[in-house]
């Protein structure tokens, strides 16, 4: 069995990681659960973005196949540090 430890890459795709110890338990909440948080912001739904918590890595790890939400700009709004999130297209 292969398991998959890199980025989804293709062109309709965008993914992240970042590292669990480096968000506290508030700001874990709201990056797993963009739904409920991004109404709040006024962000389109986040429905279509996977978000998993990988405790054997330690890492927070996300991908969608499509751009219907602003990751991005949602991260900036609830406050996650530029640099603890690492960006794949």
């Amino acid at each position: 069995m292969k398991k998959r430890i890199s980025f989804i890459s293709n062109s309709s795709s965008c993914s992240f990681i970042i590292p669990i110890d480096k968000v506290n338990e508030e700001l874990l909440h709201k990056i797993i659960n963009p739904d409920y948080s991004s109404q709040t912001w006024g962000l389109d739904s986040a429905d279509q973005w996977t978000i998993e918590v990988n405790e054997n890595l330690g890492l927070i790890e996300g991908y969608t196949f499509v751009d219907n939400f602003d990751m991005y700009r949602y991260f900036k709004e609830i406050g996650v540090p530029d640099e603890i999130v690492k960006w794949g297209e």
